[in-house]
């Protein structure tokens, strides 16, 4: 699940909940959202993301990272 991956990313990175909340320019409880699966990402965001973990958004949407599978999707 890409909110899964997406949690694993922030933690890896040891990224706040508030800053990659900013740098989507969304309030933190709506990135909280997103990152419970509970809200989709919109394109502009995923774009974002992927740039933010430095991964092309492909792979990112599909919840790789590098060449190993990170997640089972």
């Amino acid at each position: 699940m890409l909110a899964q991956f997406i949690y694993q990313l922030r933690q890896k990175n040891n990224l706040t909940q508030e800053f990659l909340a900013s740098e989507l320019g969304i309030s933190r409880p709506t990135y909280v959202q997103i990152e419970r699966g509970e809200r989709d990402l919109t394109i502009r965001h995923a774009l974002k993301l992927a740039g933010i973990f430095n991964l092309p958004l492909d792979m990112f949407l599909r919840g790789l990272e590098g060449s190993r599978v990170v997640l089972n999707v």
